[in-house]
């Protein structure tokens, strides 16, 4: 009777240092929380290609203003010696010219750089947007590896219970110690994939870190709410916003104004500035002549008549042109390829509900218990931890997949919506 309790302590003993082993963690401190919109301000806050980009787009406004304004005048000076029936004395002389564009040449020039400012601002707000949803993608993969540390450490307690157990036990039998060296290899391999799991949990968050800039040493938990069903997305709707809003069209089609605006200047280079000057020359002769006059200069175009350059840039036009065209059937064709993936990401999602968690867990416990109890086989209990454990990854899968598909569909649409769960 006493040899049994002493066993019974050991036993109890063991099972408490193997709970003991599940939680890690649990001596280095609570870990920081931060909720999703939380980390999507501090991101746009915090990036500095947004105040990049700011900087850029201010270059091309203060561009657009200087191309506007006239060219500085030319002021001349001269000194000199006249020698005139045997008199001599000084001569000096005031210039001043003036170089006048053709008109409309400065506001071309002046369309070129607002369509560059244009340009930079799409940037910008391509930037923004790519930023919120990268930030959306990686808090939810970051969660996932998360939730999948949570779960292997739950699994590993599970078969060092099972394994503290068989260890109580009084193995006789070959099926016996073949079980025992089977938890204990299993348990070894699920060692090693939970620090798998750790060092892609630590990459994760050194992802979203980039643009989320925090500093927490632990990894941190993040609130988010997890999908239930699927976000209703119109065909019709998303493709017209990728046809009319996409950065990729919006910012080609730029360019091909640009292209026209540069070919409607190179056509006006033809006809060049014209300088126009006015000037003042008197001596100190006694005769004490004085000259006053103007004058108009050009450059005559007869070596160059800029005729190159107009067929250049009309061919640049033609080539963004047809870029345009090509880049339309690109988006087309890509939303055609989201939508099959969102379809099939749906589908996972209710093929693999998150309800179905609660359901896996139920089993689980109700499979460790019959084993305790001897009425389920080792082979069988190894096989529904397996099995469990497969549905579970099934289960963060279909609320990756989904992710990712539905913020791409709304980056490529230009949409700016609150990606959550529901």
């Amino acid at each position: 009777m006493k040899s049994f309790i002493n066993n019974k302590i050991i036993h109890t003993a063991v099972i408490l240092f193997a709970l003991s082993c599940c939680y890690p963690l649990s001596a280095q401190g609570e870990p920081g929380r931060y909720p999703l919109k939380t980390l999507i301000t501090r991101s746009l806050e915090k990036h500095a290609g947004i105040a990049s980009q700011s900087s850029r787009i201010q270059e091309y406004r203060e561009l657009e203003k200087h191309v506007q304004r006239w060219e500085n005048p030319s002021l001349g000076l001269e000194l000199g010696k006249k020698t005139a029936e045997g008199e001599s004395g000084t001569v000096y002389g005031l210039s001043l010219s003036q170089i006048i564009s053709l008109p409309g040449k400065k506001e071309i020039m002046s369309g070129i750089a607002r369509l560059e400012a244009n340009k930079a601002a799409l940037g910008l707000d391509e930037l923004k947007l790519f930023i919120r949803y990268e930030v959306v993608r990686l808090s939810y993969e970051y969660m996932i590896i998360y939730e999948r540390t949570r779960h292997m450490r739950e699994r590993l307690g599970r078969l060092r219970l099972v394994n503290s157990y068989m260890q109580g036990r009084l193995l006789v039998s070959p099926q016996k110690i073949v079980e025992k060296s089977i938890i204990q290899s299993r348990i070894a391999i699920l060692e090693k994939e939970l620090a798998g799991v750790k060092t892609s949990l630590k990459t994760a968050f050194s992802k979203l870190n980039i643009y989320a800039s925090l500093e927490d040493v632990q990894p941190p938990e993040i609130e988010l709410s997890w999908f239930r069903k699927s976000p209703p997305v119109s065909r019709d709707d998303f493709m017209e916003g990728a046809m009319k809003n996409s950065f990729l069209l919006r910012v080609q089609q730029t360019e091909l104004a640009a292209a026209e605006k540069n070919a409607a200047l190179a056509g006006a280079q033809v006809y060049p500035d014209i300088g126009i000057s006015v000037f003042y020359q008197k001596d100190t002769t006694d005769t004490g002549e004085r000259t006053i006059g103007g004058g108009v200069s050009f450059p005559v175009p007869l070596l160059s008549q800029n005729r190159h350059a107009v067929r250049q840039h009309e061919a640049r036009f033609k080539s963004e042109e047809l870029m345009l065209r090509h880049l339309r059937n690109t988006v087309k064709e890509q939303m055609k390829g989201l939508f099959a993936r969102y379809e099939y990401a749906a589908s996972m999602l209710e093929k693999f509900p998150l309800a179905m968690m609660n359901t896996l867990e139920q089993s689980m416990r109700y499979a460790d218990r019959e084993f305790r109890r001897g009425r389920v086989q080792m082979a069988t209990y190894l096989e529904m931890d397996t099995q469990t454990h497969e549905m579970v990854e099934s289960i963060y899968e279909s609320q990756m997949e989904l992710v990712r598909v539905y913020t791409a569909l709304l980056f490529s649409a230009a949409m700016d919506r609150e990606v959550n769960g529901n």
